[in-house]
């Protein structure tokens, strides 16, 4: 049994929209109007857009099999991925472009020849009644090209009843996770009980604009994880401007919502000055520009990952997967202090 267009959007979790294409469909979570504010603004942070982090199908269905087929194209510096496949909640299997053997034994990601192009695969889901989850890659943009399930086999979508928005840098993205359901924001959703929509951009900073209009739907948490970059691009009063800048426009915009303000994880050069000062002025800027933020909390994220090199793919600044196990479990208990 082929799923439709209609029957695979009925299914999608973590995307804001759906478009269906002569012979693929292609999964979007950012707006349209988001993407033309980075395409006027930024063109790799734009073609970043349409990578599918934080996007997933998950369905109940009684199929004993399930095939997948997709076409991969460029979308950040990082060309692995991996489609991870859940029965039940639990890790059955994966669609990879890479050795695994040899993915886990490098420290950095980009160094890996990982193909783009079509690949497909049949996956056995075992008997009776289930809760399938295909969860995409955050690192490329995906096509679906196929998905099918056993003839005479039902589907049914499955839908949390509370939903997790996720605005941050690189590390909210999923640098560097070969695994998309190891990045923490996807761990602290389930944590939270949540389905994600990630907004992460590699490389991006406190931007206010993409936070100018009120999406169309209504998350009951936010978080926002930026700064390390910042560090590096900006001076402190455009840092400053901007941070309460975003905040303020969340605040209004989603007054019901939890929000919060995540500062930066450990990285290698943390001891370091640079023009904008010490690291600590970031956590200190966040805080004082959300004090008066009824809905946003700060949360200290300093010591939330070891400073370790094995919890970090590249040596400084990414979190490989055993780095963002820590990470999500450190955010996880500080929310439900806050929400006790």
């Amino acid at each position: 049994m082929e799923l439709t267009f209609e029957q695979i959007a009925s299914v999608t979790c973590g995307a804001v929209r759906a478009g269906k294409q002569e012979n693929c469909v292609h999964l979007y979570r950012f707006s349209s109007e988001q993407e033309k504010i980075y395409e006027l603004t930024n063109a790799d942070f734009y073609k970043k857009t349409f990578s599918t982090a934080g996007i997933k199908l998950v369905f109940q269905t009684n199929s004993q099999s399930l095939y997948l087929k997709i076409n991969t194209l460029e979308s950040t510096s990082r060309s692995l991925y991996s489609v991870d496949v859940l029965v039940n909640g639990k890790y059955l299997d994966c669609m990879k472009n890479y050795d695994a053997s040899v993915a886990y034994a490098c420290n950095y990601l980009p160094d890996l020849p990982c193909p783009n192009g079509v690949n497909e695969k049949t996956f056995a889901l075992g008997e009776g009644d289930k809760v399938v989850e295909i969860v995409f890659p955050w690192s490329v943009i995906v096509e679906i090209l196929s998905v099918k399930l056993d003839d005479n086999s039902y589907i049914l979508p499955v839908i949390k009843d509370k939903l997790l928005l996720c605005y941050g840098d690189s590390i909210t993205h999923g640098y560097d996770a070969i695994h998309p359901t190891n990045r923490y924001a996807y761990r602290l959703a389930n944590l939270l009980g949540a389905d994600e929509i990630n907004k992460g951009i590699g490389g991006e900073v406190f931007f206010p604009p993409i936070v100018g209009n009120k999406e169309d739907f209504e998350p009951d948490y936010i978080i926002v994880a930026y700064g390390t970059n910042d560090w590096d691009k900006c001076t402190l009063k455009d840092f400053t401007n901007a941070c309460r800048e975003f905040y303020e426009a969340l605040s209004q915009n989603y007054p019901e919502a939890k929000i919060f303000a995540l500062t930066p994880i450990w990285r290698g050069d943390i001891q370091s000055e640079k023009p904008m000062g010490k690291f600590d002025v970031l956590k200190n800027t966040i805080i004082e520009q959300t004090d008066d933020l009824g809905n946003v909390h700060v949360i200290d994220c300093t010591g939330a990952i070891p400073g370790e090199k094995k919890y970090f793919a590249d040596d400084l600044e990414h979190p490989n997967d055993d780095g963002f196990e820590p990470y999500a479990q450190f955010v996880y208990q500080k929310i439900k202090e806050i929400l006790e």
